[in-house]
């Protein structure tokens, strides 16, 4: 596994704790513990989600900037947690699916155009960045919806809650079969179709026979 893999396997790991402690959470009613669940899963995704992009784009501009962005989003994750310490705040998600889906479509930009014998759509870190853009652009949607609409009947709420489902659903299936892809796989080249014990002093021309 490349650095990269690994730290997407740290990912997983951790959203299937935090998944597990959110839910109890949730039900035993417990809203404080469950807020801060989510806040600190938030910025534990951010955090794993810049490295592992760090370890896949080239550009060394972008590297820095989300280098440098970790500290200064947990801080503001914190701070905002510590804030609205009785109610969920949607800033730092708004943020982060932002954030994410602007480099996502910057490494699909540079790999398309830098890599010219790359099999794109068997590439692991391909699937990978369609799975976490399908899911940061869905939940953005839907994060804005749940802010911004609060008159919504219950009815309008429910159908909501059905497109968060599909969309994480949707994302954990790509994710889950982007392990069937490799890692940069590149295309055969065309000279590898000739025969290995090809002799070409052996070939006559048309023009050499007569």
């Amino acid at each position: 596994m490349t650095k990269a893999l690994r730290l997407f396997f740290v990912y997983v790991l951790i959203l299937s704790i935090f998944s597990i402690f959110g839910a109890l959470f949730h039900y035993i009613g417990n809203k404080t513990y469950y807020y801060w669940a989510v806040r600190l899963y938030t910025i534990t995704e951010y955090s794993l989600f810049s490295l592992f992009f760090i370890q896949v784009i080239s550009n060394n501009l972008l590297k820095n900037i989300l280098k440098i962005s970790i500290v200064p989003f947990i801080l503001f994750g914190l701070i905002n947690g510590w804030i609205s310490d009785n109610y969920f705040n949607i800033y730092p998600l708004i943020f982060e699916f932002i954030i994410f889906m602007l480099v996502i479509i910057f490494y699909l930009f540079e790999t398309m155009n830098k890599e010219l014998d790359l099999l794109l759509h068997k590439n692991i870190y391909f699937w990978i960045s369609v799975g976490l853009f399908f899911y940061f652009s869905g939940n953005f949607f839907y994060m804005l919806l749940v802010e911004y609409s609060p008159g919504m009947s219950a009815e309008g709420k429910s159908q909501l809650k059905i497109i968060y489902s599909a969309v994480t659903i949707s994302k954990n299936l790509i994710l889950g079969l982007s392990f069937l892809a490799s890692v940069n796989p590149t295309k055969k080249n065309d000279d590898n179709l000739l025969p290995q014990d090809l002799d070409l002093d052996t070939i006559k021309t048309n023009s050499s026979i007569n």
